[in-house]
């Protein structure tokens, strides 16, 4: 049986790219549950599944620096 570490090979991708159109203009990644945003939640549970060696996040390109700054502490 392979070994874990090696069984990385599968990339997560986290697409976070909508307008807000459906919200009424209330961007659904920054929205905060719990204490934390939406983006968080999503990047953690992705970050947390064992197959998965790296997530991807799909942005809008004025949301990039936002992103980074939220997702900055995950591995």
């Amino acid at each position: 049986e392979r070994d874990v570490e090696e069984a990385k090979f599968a990339r997560g991708i986290l697409v976070a790219a909508g307008s807000a159109t459906r919200m009424r203009g209330i961007d659904k990644k920054f929205a905060r549950l719990g204490g934390k945003t939406v983006l968080e939640r999503s990047a953690a549970a992705l970050c947390s599944c064992e197959g998965i060696g790296e997530v991807v996040v799909v942005t809008r390109e004025q949301d990039v620096k936002q992103v980074e700054k939220l997702l900055a502490g995950l591995p």
